[in-house]
Order: structure tokens, then sequence, then C-alpha cells
């Protein structure tokens, strides 16, 4: 899981989980106007980058998609 900074249309800053696949593809949603998809996911709950056989479950983004 990683952290996206996402804006709302009255210009509030907020900070959601979501998947690495689309924190790789930030400069494509940078400055645009998106419609999210939340899921429930067991996300790893170690102190290292280790698997340690902890897990939590989160919702985090799973799918972002640009919108008009």
């Amino acid at each position: 899981m990683c952290y996206v900074t996402l804006e709302n249309e009255n210009g509030k800053e907020f900070f959601a989980g979501a998947t690495f696949e689309i924190c790789e593809q930030e400069d494509a949603f940078l400055n645009q106007k998106v419609s999210l998809t939340y899921d429930l996911v067991n996300i790893n709950d170690c102190e290292s980058i280790e698997p340690c056989g902890k897990t939590r479950r989160e919702n985090i983004i799973t799918q972002m998609r640009i919108i008009n």
C-alpha cells in the first residue's frame, strides 16, 4: 500500500491509501478529475518490508479513472 494526496472540488486536500499500481501512475492522474473505487483488502502489517505473517484489513483505492 502507498498513499496518495487527493483534492476535492472545494480545494480541500486529504490522504488515502492506494495500490502501488496507482501510485506508480501518479503523473497520469496529476491535476485530473478522477473517479475512485475503494475495496477492503488485506495489507501487510509489518514494521519492515520483510513478510512477517501479520495482515490487517483496510479500505484502499484499487482503481482510479480519469473523468471529463
